[in-house]
């Protein structure tokens, strides 16, 4: 072989196996200056920078910096491979060889914000605390009027957990930009996430003192807020923010918002007098002429408070009269409904019926007065009536569809499928609406269910999930078609069937005889199912003993149950709401935030034990 093609192959081996030592040394800015400018169709330079972003993402480093000097030999140290050098620099926790390359781009750009900023970040890597925040400081001085720049520098502060130092950021670059309304939203997010309730309330009057308009929404932003963040007892919170909001007040005595939200914390501290005194306040500032009190009596009723709600459309109604006067008169009768007064319920949506010229108030009362006849008086008759007042007429409309599918679900409780069938028929063939048409699907297959169509609705319920993967019904689906294919024995089966209808129609006394019968089936796949209902079934007729007694035996045999949080969560509003046994509540509830922080209860979970420390 000839000598110097042998020597050629030596030289060139060595060459490359010494170019990953070359890539560790520090690429200089310096000694590269820009060559050719890089067209965004350079395909060449697009490939190999991809490749050693990719190099990069997966850690292989010192290929990635061979890559770019072998780019930066032919373009120069342009900023697109800069940027991926100092990324390989960083993830092989090369700070000596990145502090260099940023110093250098400083000696050339000297006033450079983000290199400061850069410089900063190195400091704290390499653990020197104070270099780097007086080089934050130094970066503060350089951002000049530019927002963007304050919150690229405070989101170093938050990467590394300096929270009051970035908040601080915020704070005076509102007063270098005379703006004092300036990074709200980034304020709050550091308060909340610090459960800093003080601070973030009082970042909410800011916002009021500025953008009054959004006070409604931020109120309830406040509440939640405090809920969150209450370790101890949500009545001394409540005292605190009382005290900020009434300093606010002192200083504006003619905002209704700032009374408004006063009486929003009297809500949570269950001082509703002195919250409807507020909101009485909040109106007569406004000159709204009701509007508050609307509003008052809308919060009372989300929150339980069916007497307050019922006095406060009481004061709207003879003080006010004003324009919502119809709306305020439905949520008095939902109210009444609540308290188990059904006739003056009713009494009150007749007059809604037959005086108001809001065709929208008149078709909610007729549909409220329908649902009052149909799950509380299971006058089946009187409901039918009441819904076909709408469902019969010709046009398209939602509360036409609406009352179309409750006049279907009255006869689905009454047994006349056949009629059922043709006004879910009727449903789905409407264009909008979603719900309504995926509901009429879903009933259709119950009816199949209950009529011990097995197969047929085993395919139903199939089609149901496959048509609408992220539908409202694909969670009863699932739960009936394994119900179906895990019954094994078809007595059992027609039991469960006939156990749902009859729930269904609200017949649960004698739901409750026939899933006593499912009962006895304890070596069943679907003995979870049975005994989860059968609790569910006797809390909802208040025979809380066995209610209680049922769902401890399926927490006992079931601790890893596919409903299990859920029997720990209606257990503990048992002991809670029921028993009074507030130390068992808490117990059950803390065992659901702790084991199971993915279920859909989580939140109502941490909700009531707040709560229940606020006791």
């Amino acid at each position: 072989m000839n000598k110097r093609y042998i020597l050629f192959i030596i030289i060139t081996a060595f060459v490359f196996s010494i170019m990953p030592m070359l890539a560790k040394a520090q690429i200089s800015v310096k000694s590269k200056s820009e060559k050719n400018d890089i067209s965004s169709t350079d395909k060449y330079f697009n490939r190999n920078l991809k490749t050693a972003k990719s190099l990069i993402k997966v850690g292989n480093f010192d290929k990635a910096l061979t890559l770019l000097e072998s780019l930066s030999d032919t373009y120069g140290m342009i900023p697109s491979i800069v940027k991926e050098i100092k990324n390989a620099y960083r993830g092989m926790k090369d700070y000596s060889s990145l502090k260099s390359l940023i110093v250098e781009e400083l000696e050339v750009s000297p006033d450079s914000f983000y290199l400061v900023c850069q410089l900063g970040e190195i400091y704290f890597l390499t653990d020197s605390l104070e270099p780097a925040k007086s080089t934050w400081e130094h970066a503060f001085e350089l951002a000049g009027n530019s927002k963007s720049e304050y919150i690229y520098l405070a989101s170093y502060y938050l990467g590394y957990g300096f929270y009051d130092e970035a908040a601080s950021v915020y704070r005076r670059a509102r007063i270098v930009l005379g703006q004092p309304d300036s990074f709200s939203k980034e304020l709050l997010d550091i308060f909340i996430s610090q459960c800093d309730y003080n601070g973030a309330v009082a970042e909410f009057l800011n916002i009021i003192k500025y953008k009054p308009k959004n006070t409604g929404k931020i109120s309830q932003q406040i509440i939640d807020v405090i809920i969150k963040c209450s370790d101890d007892s949500l009545t001394n919170s409540a005292e605190e923010i009382t005290t900020l909001i009434t300093n606010a007040i002192r200083d504006d005595q003619t905002n209704p918002e700032l009374y408004m939200m006063l009486g929003d914390i009297n809500m949570l501290s269950k001082n509703l007098t002195a919250a409807f005194e507020n909101y009485k306040h909040a109106d007569r500032l406004s000159n709204s002429r009701g509007k508050f009190i609307f509003s008052f009596a809308l919060l009372c009723y989300d929150n339980n408070e069916f007497n307050m709600t019922i006095s406060a459309a009481d004061y709207y109604i003879q003080s006010i009269k004003g324009k919502e006067e119809s709306k305020i008169k439905l949520i008095k009768a939902r109210s009444l409904e609540k308290l188990g007064l059904y006739q003056q319920a009713l009494d009150i949506l007749d007059e809604v019926c037959e005086n108001t010229k809001d065709q929208n108030s008149k078709q909610e009362a007729i549909i409220t007065a329908g649902d009052i006849y149909v799950n509380k008086l299971h006058n089946f008759e009187a409901a039918k009536k009441m819904f076909a007042l709408i469902a019969n007429k010709k046009r398209s409309h939602l509360y036409i569809y609406k009352a179309k599918m409750k006049l279907a679900e009255v006869n689905i409780m009454m047994g006349d499928y056949n009629k059922a069938s043709v006004l879910l028929n009727l449903v789905r063939k409407i264009k909008n609406y979603g719900y309504l048409i995926e509901k009429a699907v879903f009933l259709q297959n119950e009816i199949n269910f209950y009529t011990y169509d097995f197969k047929k609705a085993e395919k139903g319920y199939h089609d149901l999930i496959k048509n609408y993967p992220s539908g409202f019904f694909v969670n009863d689906c699932l739960e009936r078609k394994a119900l179906i294919s895990e019954t094994k024995n078809d007595t059992l089966l027609h039991i469960l069937a006939d156990a749902n209808r009859c729930y269904y129609s609200n017949d649960v006394d004698s739901a409750i005889v026939i899933m006593e019968q499912a009962a006895s089936f304890t070596q069943s796949p679907t003995y979870e199912y049975i005994l989860f209902n059968l609790a569910y079934y006797y809390s909802e007729v208040c025979l809380w003993d066995n209610a209680i007694s049922t769902y401890e035996d399926y927490n006992t045999l079931f601790p890893e149950g596919l409903y299990t949080d859920r029997s720990l969560f209606n257990l503990a509003e048992i002991y809670s709401d029921v028993k009074n046994q507030s130390e068992k509540a808490d117990e059950l509830l803390e065992k659901i935030v702790a084991d199971y922080p993915t279920s859909p209860l989580i939140e109502k979970a941490r909700l009531s034990l707040n709560k229940l420390k606020s006791i």
